[in-house]
């Protein structure tokens, strides 16, 4: 079992990696907010890094991507974020209910587009992070 500072480090490096956009003072919220009881919850961030030229392409797809994965049941939250370090740096959060859910997501046509319409548009593979709130 995790213990709560080896999750909140973590966390901590992966919203730095992703240059996300949050005060110290709302994640403190957050964590207060975390109920105390096992989730089944899980948190997927992904960071997209656009080839020079190519960004205005990738957020329209990503932004379709956001459209039709908040219609999936059992999906709670996505959202697209901008770096204000990088502009050629996008960042997709997205929670689900469950693995179920998420596993849906994968299996969905829209989710099979957006996969093939960002390798062109990358600079590099995109880096995500699987997170289940415990």
């Amino acid at each position: 079992m995790t213990d709560r500072s080896t999750i909140e480090a973590r966390l901590d490096e992966l919203l730095q990696g992703s240059r996300f956009p949050v005060r110290p003072q709302t994640l403190e919220r957050v964590w207060h907010l975390t109920p105390a009881e096992p989730s089944t919850e899980i948190v997927v961030i992904v960071t997209f890094h656009a080839r020079p030229g190519q960004l205005d392409e990738l957020e329209e797809a990503a932004r379709e991507f956001v459209v039709a994965a908040s219609q999936l049941v059992g999906g709670l939250f996505s959202a697209l974020y901008r770096s204000p370090e990088d502009p050629l740096t996008l960042t997709l959060v997205e929670r689900f209910e469950d693995q179920s859910a998420l596993d849906r997501h994968m299996q969905e046509a829209y989710f099979q587009r957006f996969q093939i319409a960002q390798r062109l548009l990358l600079s590099q593979p995109a880096e995500a992070a699987v997170l289940h709130r415990r």
